[in-house]
């Protein structure tokens, strides 16, 4: 079966797809997908745990060689352990702070991952965010502070999210 995939709106689609199998594609063109899947994990809109299948795992360690400084990558590959502290206490962004208020943060300036998760999950009660069976259903609060534009994600996937808050 032949899959067109012309821009980063597709590919994005295409690995959400992908992540919810056990299907195993093989591309065409090495390089305009692996073009496009940088692209899309630039973009912020594809959560590391949709590219745990093999295929993507194996572009993602060819763009890890072809941009190493790119934090982004490292985080998405398969085993990559991104809470391994939840109560380490580390910077987060501007962005994070004007939605959490500085109120919250060290005297230095600095929350755990835990805190914003808690800051997060309390934000979601209070405004009562339809989370349904592990599924939280974005609404425009969500994807303002993710700065994404979802309309759900999975428990698993906040986790994620979480490290986006963090310089």
């Amino acid at each position: 079966m032949d899959i067109k995939i012309n821009n980063t709106d597709d590919l994005i689609q295409f690995v959400r797809f992908f992540s919810k199998t056990t299907l195993e594609f093989i591309p065409k063109d090495d390089e305009a997908f692996a073009s496009l899947l940088y692209e899309a994990i630039c973009s912020g809109s594809i959560l590391p745990s949709w590219l745990n299948n093999s295929t993507f795992q194996k572009y993602l360690n060819q763009l890890i060689m072809a941009y190493p400084e790119d934090y982004r990558l490292k985080r998405c590959v398969k085993g990559y352990v991104n809470d391994s502290d939840a109560t380490q206490m580390l910077q987060p962004t501007e962005h994070f702070k004007t939605f959490c208020g500085y109120e919250g943060l060290t005297k230095d300036g600095l929350l755990s991952k835990k805190m914003a998760l808690n800051f997060i999950m309390y934000q979601i009660t209070l405004r009562g965010i339809k989370v349904v069976d592990g599924t939280i259903y974005m609404n425009d609060y969500l994807n303002s502070l993710f700065n994404t534009n979802l309309n759900k994600i999975r428990n698993d996937e906040l986790i994620d999210l979480i490290d986006t808050l963090f310089v």
